[in-house]
């Protein structure tokens, strides 16, 4: 019998608080049925046997869009944050831990370099998708795969930042901290952490995501003891992403902003917690 650790704290968590009973005992079956790597062989008969209701692919992709990632030409999917929250930083001398290394090296074709830093090597090969996982510590399993594109650079994401921060109003009646992108340069401390999180986190719309979860958030808005205002250089911090996509700066209600129609400022409505 496997035994492991699991987070009670989830049940408080929005995430987990606001799926239905079906898609609750759906994330209990697959943190309990994967391996020692946090890879779930999908087998979706036995887990609708088991949950008892029907399941589809398409649910579980849909509604764990950002917990687990399909393994690419695989029946199978990994847990993004299943080998930091179960072992912390990997030991290639520790037994267990060479035998998730080695796990992970068989079924994505990646090598792992230990303890935790830059675990997986980039895999490119011509005419298939690009993907980027692992980095150490262990802290943001948050892999993504993107097609072979013009990549969304340091600067992009300065900017992407400046459209949303710039109208947004904090609570104070303040406007949200903007990059000024004149003096936005490589080499700088904040340039070379923006290229450090996209090296993990390519992707334009995971960026969007988290941009708008911070501006709908009160906490990153002023609404904490010192009056601070979330920046640019608060995004890129290396856990910033992962803690504001789990929810931990999410508010209840929606945000204020200079143009209150946000779907025809950004294009969508504002998806806070009802």
């Amino acid at each position: 019998m496997a035994k492991r650790f699991t987070d009670s704290s989830k049940w408080d968590q929005a995430w987990f608080r606001t799926l239905t009973p079906k898609m609750k005992c759906a994330w209990i079956y697959i943190c309990d049925k994967c391996d020692h790597a946090g890879i779930w062989d999908a087998d979706f008969p036995a887990m609708s046997f088991n949950v008892g209701e029907d399941i589809s692919r398409q649910e579980i992709e849909d509604v764990f869009s950002d917990k687990i990632q399909p393994v690419p030409g695989r029946a199978q999917y990994i847990i993004k944050a299943f080998i930091d929250f179960q072992y912390g930083p990997l030991n290639p001398d520790n037994r267990v831990h060479k035998s998730v290394i080695d796990r992970i090296n068989m079924v994505l074709g990646r090598t792992l370099q230990g303890p935790n830093k830059d675990l997986i090597s980039p895999l490119q090969a011509p005419n298939k998708p690009l993907t980027r996982t692992l980095k150490g510590p262990n802290k943001d399993l948050r892999a993504r795969t993107t097609k072979q594109e013009s990549p969304f650079g340091a600067n992009n994401l300065a900017a992407l930042w400046n459209t949303y921060a710039s109208k947004t109003t904090a609570l104070s009646g303040k406007n949200m901290p903007t990059v000024d992108l004149e003096k936005f340069k490589p080499g700088q401390p904040r340039f070379r952490s923006a290229q450090e999180r996209l090296a993990f986190e390519p992707s334009e719309s995971y960026w969007t995501d988290v941009i708008e979860r911070i501006m709908r958030s009160d906490f990153c808005r002023g609404k904490n003891d010192r009056g601070w205002l979330a920046d640019f250089d608060f995004l890129v911090r290396v856990e910033t992403h992962v803690k504001v996509m789990e929810g931990k700066y999410d508010s209840r209600g929606t945000i204020t902003t200079t143009n209150t129609n946000w779907a025809r400022v950004f294009g969508d409505e504002p998806r806070g917690e009802k």
